[in-house]
């Protein structure tokens, strides 16, 4: 890996993590928003279409992941790395075309499944499926740019834009609403800033990237060949999430309807945002991969994803004890008591159980390009089990539609592919969850005993002294990683980021 890539490790993740808290945030502000102005009703229809947008938005579709990892590999040779930036882009222009028909295809017959209920407007729908596909067309192109950013070590640039998106995207929403525009017009603000974004984006890329061109004369067939190979993988990569989380939850709207749905919807948010956390952690990770890969160097591969998973994890596990034990509450105090499912955020932690290291697996084998087969084969097992349990057992409630989600994920996606990893870098089952696991899962188990006592005394009238009890668990935990579970070199690194260099700083690179 370059000195180059080295030195920007900590910038791009750093950036990524601002970039999901702002993200984080505004999630949490516009549900309650949107359902204070426009209702129950349809607030489950925009969650509906948002979720499919907000997929897209952040798996990329395969060809932004593809023009990051060969950005990575020719990024010295400028010639072919126009080829690679022009071709990904034309490319990724049929793609976001064809998946827009499809998104407003299912847009346009969903109606048909709603005629019961009294809030639907046929037309209303359809130019919000009009709206939103055209969105997804923008997305998918803008994936190109960033891949670019990503493949030059530069994502920290793209985060930024990212957040400024996100809280300018916000801001209009919130006028949108206030003016009575409804749903309607949230569709038409998220396009309209969208484009302006990713405009944006691309000028970065243009002015500061000597291999970015759209002169479609730099598109070429050979080069057309290998993104689209590898895009399909990392396609089917991505499209395992998108079956197993976006079926489900949309037969589960057609089932049970918006309301449910907006309920069901504030769980699988949280739980997403989690997930979220992760991948936007382990962001940088491909193209570091790949680089490394071209040096045939699988030592450091291996040092990479061993600190990078114990990294993750240290963060990871507290938020999901956080979940776990008070997502209830969470979702009381954010939505109210109508929109409170007893319990069943446990269900959606076993969904996200391995997420961290179904995740950083994923990146690691996406980064050395041999994640087509495995990403193969949990697609197809992904697909079968969901056609099977569909035949035979179709979800009811909110509890049996998060357990199937939960079990394919776990089973079908997250389990194959991280046994997949430790095999092709030849690690010991036993040595990592020795290594990486042990003394994390044990602190948290403390940390998890403070925090369901902070949960009781919630329940019995304390609320301050609950607070007062979970952020005291929270700095132990903290005061423990410290000691038991970062090594000598770990800490370094962090003495070297946070006392010699300010935080700001680190960010600016």
């Amino acid at each position: 890996m370059s000195q180059k890539g080295r030195s920007e490790i900590l910038p791009n993740v750093l950036a990524s993590w601002l970039a999901f808290s702002a993200s984080a945030v505004i999630g949490f502000v516009m549900p309650r928003l949107i359902l204070d102005n426009v209702g129950h009703e349809l607030l489950g229809v925009w969650d509906l279409c948002w979720s499919f947008l907000a997929f897209i938005s952040f798996s990329g579709i395969g060809t932004g992941s593809a023009i990051g990892h060969y950005t990575a590999r020719t990024r010295k040779d400028v010639g072919l790395a126009s080829k690679v930036f022009a071709t990904g882009l034309y490319l990724q222009l049929v793609i976001g075309v064809l998946l827009a028909t499809l998104f407003g295809f299912l847009i346009s017959v969903l109606p048909n499944f709603l005629i019961s209920y009294e809030f639907v407007q046929i037309d209303e729908i359809s130019t919000i499926g009009l709206l939103i596909s055209s969105t997804v067309v923008v997305v998918l192109l803008g994936e190109i740019a960033h891949g670019c950013l990503l493949g030059n070590h530069e994502a920290r640039t793209s985060e930024y834009i990212n957040v400024a998106h996100d809280i300018t995207l916000a801001i209009s929403m919130v006028i949108v609403l206030i003016a009575g525009l409804g749903i309607v017009g949230l569709a038409q603000v998220t396009l309209i800033i969208r484009c302006l974004f990713e405009l944006a984006r691309f000028w970065v890329v243009l002015t500061r990237v000597d291999a970015a061109t759209v002169n479609p004369m730099s598109v070429r067939a050979p080069v057309a060949k290998r993104l689209v190979l590898f895009a399909a993988k990392s396609s089917i990569y991505g499209l395992q999430e998108l079956v197993v989380f976006q079926t489900v939850r949309f037969l589960f709207f057609i089932g049970v309807g918006p309301v449910v749905f907006a309920a069901f919807s504030r769980y699988s948010t949280l739980a997403r945002q989690i997930n979220r956390l992760v991948d936007r952690l382990v962001i940088p990770i491909p193209a570091l991969a790949s680089d490394l890969s071209a040096r045939g160097d699988l030592v450091r591969i291996k040092r990479m994803y061993m600190y990078g998973l114990k990294g993750v994890l240290m963060l990871s596990i507290p938020a999901l004890v956080l979940f776990g034990v008070l997502g209830d509450t969470i979702v009381t105090l954010w939505m109210g008591a109508d929109f409170v499912i007893p319990e069943l955020a446990w269900i959606f932690c076993a969904a996200c159980m391995l997420h961290t290291h179904y995740s950083m697996s994923a990146k690691i084998i996406r980064g050395i390009n041999v994640h087509g087969r495995i990403s193969a084969y949990c697609l197809a097992a992904s697909i079968v089990v969901l056609a099977a349990s569909y035949a035979f057992f179709r979800p009811a409630d909110a509890y049996q539609a998060a357990w199937l989600i939960a079990l394919i994920m776990v089973l079908c996606v997250q389990v194959p592919v991280i046994f997949f990893t430790w095999r092709r870098l030849n690690l010991s089952i036993l040595t990592q969850l020795k290594n990486i696991y042990l003394m994390p899962v044990l602190l948290n188990a403390l940390f998890f005993l403070a925090v369901y006592q902070s949960r009781i005394l919630l329940g019995n009238g304390y609320p301050t002294s609950a607070l007062l009890l979970t952020a005291a668990g929270g700095l132990l935990l903290l005061t423990a990683y410290w000691f038991f579970v970062c090594d000598e070199q770990m800490r370094e690194k962090f003495r070297e980021t946070f006392l010699q260099n300010p935080p700001l700083s680190v960010l600016k690179g």
